[in-house]
């Protein structure tokens, strides 16, 4: 199994998106190209990408911790207890907060990938996504938890259209310090790998790359280096107003 990732601030001053690569940590960090390793076993992997809520304070602490808390307490992603992992980050958040008063209302979303033999487990917040991927299709297994996504659930928008409405950051569930984690909506799932490559990324990769181009670069691209590195010079070109950060796993 390659693993390729990055993450990038955009013409942003900071970088408020992190990422978990199985046991390693990347967060408040600007990269120029993307880095990869390889993992010889499927034993309780897990990868995370998660994106702080910009226009609140501590971002890009609360997507860190979000990861550290997932990445001590995966294993109730794979017993698929998933209430009790959202209150082990809400706990933390909230003592987090009375050490740092000035961090109240901070946020994130968050979108996980758990591996555990022939498994895989999705655990999904907010409007970063998952993908799935072969030589001929690309599959959102994630649904975005904002005010535009039901108006494609409603029919009055199509999917494709979503990256440039001008409501498309306007998110209805989010892991925050000032949440009602009893009626806090989430997304999760498991199923068979069946050899399945995965692409998981925030806001700034899917908002910049249509749906159309980022299916073309996936599935035809013949290297995942060359898929990444395409990818990365996409957001590059338009000078992306946000932060962008991706995960592949092939």
């Amino acid at each position: 199994m390659k693993v390729l990732f990055f993450t990038n601030a955009g013409s942003r001053k900071k970088n408020e998106d992190s990422l978990l690569i199985h046991d390693q940590l990347h967060s408040s960090i600007s990269m120029e190209t993307f880095y990869f390793i390889e993992i010889h076993s499927k034993t309780d992997l897990i990868f995370g990408i998660a994106d702080g809520i910009g226009g609140r304070p501590g971002g890009e602490i609360a997507s860190s911790l979000s990861l550290e808390i997932i990445k001590k307490y995966k294993h109730l992603i794979f017993k698929k207890e998933y209430s009790q992992l959202l209150e082990k980050i809400f706990i933390y958040f909230q003592n987090y907060q009375k050490k740092h008063p000035e961090l109240e209302g901070m946020g994130t979303t968050i979108s996980v990938l758990g591996i555990q033999g022939d498994y895989a487990y999705i655990f999904h917040i907010g409007d970063t996504r998952i993908y799935s991927f072969n030589e001929q299709n690309l599959t959102l297994l994630t649904r975005d938890h904002t005010h535009v996504q039901d108006l494609v659930d409603r029919g009055f928008l199509k999917h494709e259209d979503i990256a440039q409405h001008p409501m498309r950051n306007y998110l209805k569930s989010a892991i925050t310090t000032n949440i009602d984690i009893n009626k806090l909506e989430y997304h999760a799932d498991s199923f068979p790998l069946n050899n399945t490559n995965f692409f998981l990324c925030s806001d700034g990769i899917w908002e910049t790359i249509p749906d159309k181009k980022l299916k073309q670069i996936l599935t035809k691209e013949k290297s995942p280096e060359k898929k990444a590195s395409k990818i990365i010079k996409k957001c590059m070109e338009v000078n992306p107003s946000d932060n962008f950060s991706f995960i592949m796993i092939i």
